[in-house]
């Protein structure tokens, strides 16, 4: 797991963690809005930092 999803995961047990401890409705709402928020930042940075391989094609007499 690479170091930039542990930020998301943190804000995602404490989501759980306030759901199964019953506290109050808006607190919930903030920590599901921020786990959300941070999920998708990780998602986005995951697609940014994808491989690449660039290709040159270069003909020469020796080319078929």
């Amino acid at each position: 797991l690479h170091r930039y999803w542990f930020d998301a995961m943190v804000w995602c047990l404490a989501y759980y963690l306030a759901v199964d401890s019953s506290m109050p409705g808006d607190k919930i709402s903030f920590l599901a809005g921020m786990a959300e928020g941070k999920k998708k930042e990780c998602i986005r940075y995951a697609y940014e930092h994808t491989g690449a391989q660039a290709e040159l094609v270069y003909s020469t007499q020796w080319s078929p």
